[in-house]
């Protein structure tokens, strides 16, 4: 399928989306000298992770053409890009993988989700009762699905400190669109307020932030 979008972010950050229509060997053929997709290949691994991590590998070189990419990961488990250079986050659902990548300074979080019913039935675990009562009142799958997804971007950002999703974070109500914006309130030691972005396509949801340190 090759590259399916791209989007160049606010501050700067770039975030790319691969549909993965190929099979691995489609993937290794594209990158065929990148000796950690070579090894990725070799892996036994689940056949749809093994596309996946493939997928992300191939969607990277892609969007940074000039080598090496080389991905590591902080203690925390965090991904970051050639030695530290660049910030990265990392998504994926079944078909399509998701990456944002960020100069040093910048952090950064993507997540990828299909809008589906089961979002809707667990809503309440993830929502604050206000939050829920605000946002839920049509359980709308497409409502609870961004919400989600946008407490998942930020927790790559923010970490433990946000990992109570219930009673860490509260989204102010929003319409829904093709795109647009969503306005999270953040509770810890100190109150912060983040603005996210959203797309909706072929019944995904794809929500990023970014935050300049």
């Amino acid at each position: 399928m090759a590259l399916y979008k791209t989007i160049k972010c606010k501050e700067g950050a770039l975030l790319g989306v691969w549909k993965i229509d190929e099979t691995p060997e489609d993937l290794l053929s594209l990158y065929p000298d990148d000796q950690e997709l070579q090894q990725l290949y070799v892996t036994k691994i689940n056949a749809q992770r093994l596309l996946e991590k493939m997928a992300v590998r191939v969607l990277l070189h892609t969007l940074l053409p000039d080598p090496p990419v080389s991905i590591h990961y902080e203690p925390t488990g965090k991904p970051i890009l050639n030695g530290g250079e660049l910030n990265v986050s990392i998504s994926h659902t079944k078909g399509f993988v998701a990456v944002i990548i960020a100069p040093f300074r910048h952090s950064v979080g993507v997540d990828i989700e299909p809008i589906s019913d089961r979002v809707v039935k667990v809503a309440a675990r993830f929502m604050g009762d206000k939050e829920y009562e605000s946002l839920m009142h049509n359980s709308d799958k497409s409502v609870a699905t961004i919400c989600w997804s946008a407490k998942e971007a930020l927790y790559k950002i923010l970490g433990k400190p946000v990992v109570d999703f219930r009673n860490s974070m509260c989204l102010s109500s929003f319409p829904v669109a093709d795109s647009g914006e969503i306005s999270v309130e953040i509770f810890t030691e100190t109150k912060q307020t983040f603005l996210l972005d959203y797309v909706i396509f072929d019944s995904i949801v794809l929500v990023w932030a970014e935050y300049v340190r």
